[in-house]
């Protein structure tokens, strides 16, 4: 969420290697030469395996995330490709590979002495993320890196980043926007950001907007409850903890008012407080996600339905394993995984309705979609295991 800010701080305040496909914008048919489907995925039954389009990514480091986000409202998939100019940012129709858009090259900051290193797992590729802007979407390419004045000055850090309307079209598309934001932000955020907060006007049902605390020390104290941790869409997703600090409310709340749409209540007090940039690697870092038609949220463990208010979480009970969700589909069935969230042991595929919110385990060499755009599910695989793709597949009728 830090990050989020960041970004669109950066927005509002600024005014060789490659993948499989070969060109530009293509003018007719499915325009999807050049990414014809050549990975099989065991994908769950509501995708079919023969069908779809996927791009390769040989450029990007081992252990480094493949650089893509998805417009679940548009049916839309962006990503990176690496040329000797920069970083190019390419979309295309989510249910037909077709190119829709192609940027110009951008350059990326550089590389920190510890990014340098590899040792800290620090990203050291650009990352995509989907930015919402009113009633109009970006793609946004942002870098964590360095950059200096001249050669007279010391490097400062920074998160550069780029902004590109996702409904674009054509080659060499600028950016919207562009600025680099100083690593100087830290900490966490909380839900006092709204109207009427340190009040009970956006705490979940039987939550209190205010947390009070006793310490042996500096006896009784008082701080605000609710912490921001993530954001989909018009949606923040916040964990508020009980008056009696043994349970937690997860609740999404609407971006422009701060009003509860949707609670899960889980048996446990783990829960993250501080945000900070997300690392390259865990799958606790997965960002929240939305249904195509906007009905269906899920977040960590947690499912939403946004037209009952109704939340589960799908990790709850006792001996329960970690479950990650990472993408939902309009007929309201997650999927993700269930296991160590640091992924010490064997994790196991699963789906999850949200009419119940009970995790069912798929077969064990089932691979899950991270995102659910357009009529189709995207997957990420490796051949090899160093060569990330970046899969495509239809859903089933």
């Amino acid at each position: 969420m830090l990050l989020t800010g960041a970004l669109v701080g950066a927005l509002s305040g600024c005014g060789s290697g490659g993948d499989a496909d070969n060109g530009g914008p293509e003018g007719g048919g499915n325009g999807a030469s050049g990414v014809s489907l050549q990975s099989k995925v065991k994908a769950p039954a509501a995708f079919d395996s023969t069908k779809g389009w996927e791009v390769r990514a040989d450029w990007v480091p081992d252990r480094q995330p493949f650089p893509y986000a998805v417009s679940a409202k548009s049916g839309k998939v962006a990503y990176l490709d690496k040329t000797p100019q920069g970083y190019v940012l390419k979309v295309r129709e989510a249910s037909s590979g077709k190119l829709l858009s192609a940027s110009k090259p951008w350059k990326a900051p550089d590389l920190t002495k510890q990014q340098r290193s590899g040792k800290d797992g620090k990203l050291t590729v650009p990352r995509v993320v989907l930015i919402s802007g009113g009633d109009r979407e970006y793609f946004a390419i942002w870098a964590h890196g360095e950059k200096r004045k001249d050669q007279l000055h010391e490097p400062k850090e920074v998160i550069s980043a780029a902004f590109y309307p996702a409904d674009a079209s054509g080659e060499g598309v600028a950016p919207s926007g562009s600025g680099d934001v100083e690593m100087s932000v830290t900490g966490s955020l909380n839900l006092n950001v709204f109207p009427g907060a340190d009040s009970q006007q956006v705490a979940p049902p039987g939550v209190d907007a205010v947390l009070e605390e006793d310490d042996v020390v500096d006896g009784s104290s008082k701080k605000p409850n609710g912490r921001v941790v993530g954001a989909a869409g018009s949606h923040l997703i916040g964990t508020w903890v009980t008056h009696d600090h043994k349970d937690v409310s997860s609740a999404v709340h609407d971006l422009r008012t701060g009003k509860v749409e949707a609670t899960a209540s889980c048996d446990t007090a783990a829960t993250t407080y501080h945000v900070t940039a997300p690392k390259p690697v865990g799958e606790e870092e997965t960002a929240p996600a939305l249904s195509p038609n906007g009905n269906y949220l899920v977040k960590g463990g947690n499912i939403f339905d946004l037209k009952t208010g109704r939340g589960f979480c799908a990790d709850n009970g006792e001996d329960a394993k970690d479950i990650v969700l990472t993408a939902v589909g309009d007929d309201g069935t997650a999927y993700g995984l269930a296991g160590d969230a640091r992924g010490h042991t064997p994790r196991i595929p699963v789906s999850v309705p949200a009419t119940t919110g009970v995790a069912k385990p798929l077969p064990e060499t089932t691979e899950i979609p991270y995102a659910i755009a357009g009529g189709a599910g995207v997957f990420i695989t490796y051949a090899g295991q160093d060569t990330a793709h970046l899969v495509v597949l239809s859903s089933r009728s």
